[in-house]
């Protein structure tokens, strides 16, 4: 299949090679000389990127769902650790309010993880580069308002407990 890239590469080879042979003394110079244009032409041809192969797109998607996978796992602890909370009798009403608010976020962030998933986990070769630039900012709004749950709950503990110096 021959790229746009390729071909404008080309034409512009082709068109400097005739130039350039215009300028020539006698034929055979200008054989040799549009046969180096040529050459080179085609090593720049070989040196562009290709396309992605499948066990490429493949070992990408696989990769991007692990993180994801990781990321849902990380939200599943944390959210056990909150229903034990929860359930505990020894909880002020304060506490209970809070935790129940971080309950929610927790939802909701891991049901934006799972439609990631999902989305990766449906994904082709023809829809993998937008699907994956979703994902990427899912990901990063993800982990970005993970990191100020973290935060936060460093503040109300006065503890620096992910230890990150905050």
């Amino acid at each position: 299949m021959t790229k746009p890239t390729n071909i404008s590469l080309m034409a512009v080879a082709l068109t400097g090679g005739l130039l350039i042979t215009g300028c020539s003394s006698s034929p055979e110079e200008m054989k040799e000389n549009m046969n180096d244009k040529m050459e080179n032409v085609q090593e720049q041809i070989n040196e562009l990127p290709s396309e992605p192969t499948v066990a490429d797109w493949e070992s990408e998607r696989n990769d991007v769902l692990q993180e994801l996978r990781d990321l849902r796992e990380t939200i599943d602890r944390r959210l056990s650790t909150s229903n034990e909370k929860l359930a505990s009798k020894n909880l002020k009403p304060s506490e209970r309010t809070d935790e129940m608010a971080v309950q929610v976020e927790l939802m909701r962030e891991k049901d934006r993880v799972e439609v990631a998933i999902a989305n990766v986990e449906s994904a082709e070769t023809g829809t993998w580069i937008s699907i994956k630039e979703d994902t990427r900012k899912t990901t990063n709004e993800v982990k970005d308002w993970w990191s100020r749950l973290k935060d936060n709950v460093d503040k109300k503990t006065d503890a620096d407990k992910d230890n990150d110096g905050h």
